[in-house]
């Protein structure tokens, strides 16, 4: 019994590698943009720790590196990506018509008990039009970031049928987060430099108007770097790459694993209850 389990085991994950076809890795090599060299954000004693003693707040500090690897999967970054690229009609594309970009209808008995748990609950329809909040939650589980310890290299992979998508999937997910991030500081920033003119306006105290000029040159300053098209947070060092990943092996393996398991279960549970071979009492 363990024995036909385990080859039963290894024919179905044979037939699931070769059912699933070609897997591609997309790989993209990142580091901070070289406009946080010049940003005076990262030091509370900066520009924003005087505009915080002025206003009478505190303020803390985010590197926007970090702003940046939090925006990848936020639900502002696939609102973006929907808007400008209809990424979520391109992922989900088993669901979408890729020319009209036109939702169809999800059917089979899956969506059927999905639609009646959700009906019974009082929730809205589960089987309508992906969302960003769906994407954003795809983008999480599938865009697997590591940091090298040693250089602080941050690496992102992602897997897919299409290698092509792939690597453009990754290109246009920075870029989106890259514009994210400029897009709130140039809000922010017009917001300061509003307020520090303002500030300067009205300044009677010499030595005041000249330390709030400063503070008004440098966030004009930071606010132009937003207008510029280059890399804002993140940088590419390398990439996107895009490699086959070979997953029969592994898969063809887990699955003979399970059928072991299963038989010894089987084995055991007939020894149990004193069952013969096909399940009869001996």
């Amino acid at each position: 019994m363990i024995a036909i389990c385990f080859v039963l085991g290894l024919l179905y994950g044979t037939y699931t590698a070769w059912t699933q076809g070609p897997h591609f890795a997309a790989q993209m090599s990142l580091l901070p943009a070289d406009s946080n060299s010049v940003d005076g954000n990262s030091s509370s004693s900066g520009a924003l720790g005087l505009i915080a003693g002025l206003t009478g707040t505190n303020l803390g500090s985010v590197p926007k590196f970090t702003q940046f690897l939090s925006a990848l999967h936020s639900t502002g970054v696939a609102e973006a990506l929907d808007k400008k690229y209809a990424m979520s009609c391109r992922v989900f594309s088993g669901y979408c018509d890729q020319k009209t970009h036109q939702w169809l209808r999800r059917d089979g008995w899956r969506a059927w008990i999905n639609g009646v748990l959700a009906k019974l609950s009082g929730l809205p329809d589960p089987n309508g039009p992906y969302t960003p909040t769906e994407l954003a939650q795809y983008i999480e589980g599938s865009v697997e970031v590591t940091v090298d310890k040693a250089n602080q290299v941050v690496k992102l992979n992602y897997q897919s049928p299409k290698p092509q998508f792939a690597a453009q999937f990754l290109t246009l997910l920075v870029q989106t987060a890259n514009d994210y991030i400029k897009s709130q500081d140039r809000v922010v920033l017009r917001q300061y430099v509003s307020y520090l003119a303002g500030q300067a306006s009205t300044a009677t105290n010499v030595a005041q108007r000249d330390a709030i000029d400063q503070l008004l040159l440098q966030q004009e300053r930071k606010l132009m770097l937003t207008e510029v098209d280059v890399p804002y947070a993140a940088s590419v060092l390398d990439g996107p790459t895009v490699l086959p990943v070979n997953k029969a092996p592994r898969m063809i393996a887990v699955y003979g694993v399970l059928g072991l398991i299963a038989g010894a279960l089987i084995t055991l549970g007939r020894r149990y209850l004193n069952l013969g071979f096909w399940g009869r009492r001996a």
